[in-house]
C-alpha cells in the first residue's frame, strides 16, 4: 500500500513479494525462491473517493536476496 503520493509527480516503488505479495486467493506468506508470477494487479483509490488514475512507466521483476553483513 503506497501512501502520501503526490498527484502529478512521478514516484518510484519497489514491492518485496516475500513480505507484500498475496496469491490470488488472498493467502499471502514468503513466496519460494523461483516462485513465478503470472499475474500482477494494481488497485488505486484517491484518499477522497474521487477516481484516480494509475499511469505505470515500467515494471521491472527480478529474484534478489536480501543481503547480510
Amino acid at each position: 500500500r503506497l501512501t502520501g503520493l503526490e498527484e502529478g509527480a512521478w514516484r518510484d516503488a519497489k514491492v518485496d513479494f516475500t513480505r507484500d505479495g498475496r496469491r490470488n486467493d488472498g493467502s499471502g506468506g514468503a513466496f519460494a525462491a523461483g516462485n513465478l508470477v503470472d499475474d500482477l494487479f494494481f488497485f488505486v483509490e484517491a484518499a477522497d473517493g474521487r477516481d484516480a488514475e494509475l499511469h505505470i512507466d515500467e515494471v521491472v521483476l527480478y529474484d534478489g536476496e536480501e543481503e547480510t553483513r
